[in-house]
């Protein structure tokens, strides 16, 4: 098999480059390795990661390219691993041009606690029914009643105003409600505030986003929609028995509610008899 002889990290954003290699030290790549595609895609991967942890909202691995070299000789591979700018639409031009990357920060967060996407599709006011107050830099909106608890809305968002942009910050912020069992779906989308053009962006999924993007800001506006699950349930279970010598009726009732106090708190009631 082939062997990584070495290997080189080179853009022309000097910055980013340079951050690249300040994290080096938990690349995937090293020198005398097999060289393996696999790998080198998970390096992709890895520094896309890292660098939309630090802001980089458009970066995604599409931006990691590599040249390699065999010329070396003895089943041996020099790599150049290249960072590429990002691409934007001129419209005075009419083409599309490099663009270095940019950091994006977190500029408000919105969280529709009890949204249901059915009528949203159908009522296209249907955002601006929801009431809206301000709790910890969130701005907590809610259609008719309030569902849930300030304090608990603000323990699951890890995402926070005015900072940068983190992926890792809206995974763990899926995991957190995810984990309350309370809401059928949850959807985070980021949309950038621009004059001239608006971009938005499901976090949630797992598709790259594309490399050609339009006139680019530095802000974004977060939109967690909640989609709540039916909260309370009802079973009831009934058994019949028989014998030579005695025959009886058995049954349970059972009740749930999976908010009782809007603080995600589980209520579980069982009757036999």
């Amino acid at each position: 098999p082939y062997r990584l002889s070495d290997y080189i990290i080179t853009g022309s954003d000097s910055t980013l480059v340079q951050r690249v290699k300040s994290n080096s030290s938990f690349s995937l790549l090293k020198q005398g390795m097999i060289f393996d595609s696999d790998i080198l895609e998970k390096e992709r991967e890895r520094i896309a990661s890292s660098l939309r942890n630090e802001g980089y909202f458009f970066f995604n691995k599409s931006h990691i390219v590599y040249e390699a070299d065999s010329s070396v000789g003895q089943k041996r591979v020099s790599l150049n691993l290249i960072v590429k700018n990002g691409l934007v639409y001129n419209a005075d031009s009419g083409s599309v041009e490099e663009k270095k990357h940019e950091k994006f920060i977190i500029k408000e967060i919105n969280v529709y606690t009890n949204y249901e996407p059915t009528e949203a599709l159908v009522d296209k006011d249907y955002l601006g029914k929801f009431s809206s107050y301000t709790y910890s830099g969130l701005n907590i909106k809610y259609l008719n009643k309030r569902n849930v608890t300030s304090e608990l809305i603000n323990r699951a968002v890890q995402i926070k105003p005015n900072e940068l942009y983190d992926n890792s910050k809206v995974n763990a912020t899926y995991d957190n409600f995810s984990g309350l069992r309370m809401f059928r779906t949850v959807n985070i989308q980021f949309k950038e505030l621009a004059k001239d053009s608006i971009l938005s962006s499901s976090a949630g999924t797992t598709s790259a986003i594309s490399a050609v993007n339009f006139v680019a800001t530095k802000e974004l506006a977060c939109n967690i929609f909640l989609t709540p699950m039916l909260l309370q349930s009802y079973k009831i279970e009934g058994e019949l028995y028989m014998s030579s010598e005695i025959w009886g009726v058995a049954g349970s009732l059972g009740y749930s509610h999976l908010n009782l106090l809007k603080g995600g708190e589980l209520l579980n009631l069982s009757f036999n008899g």
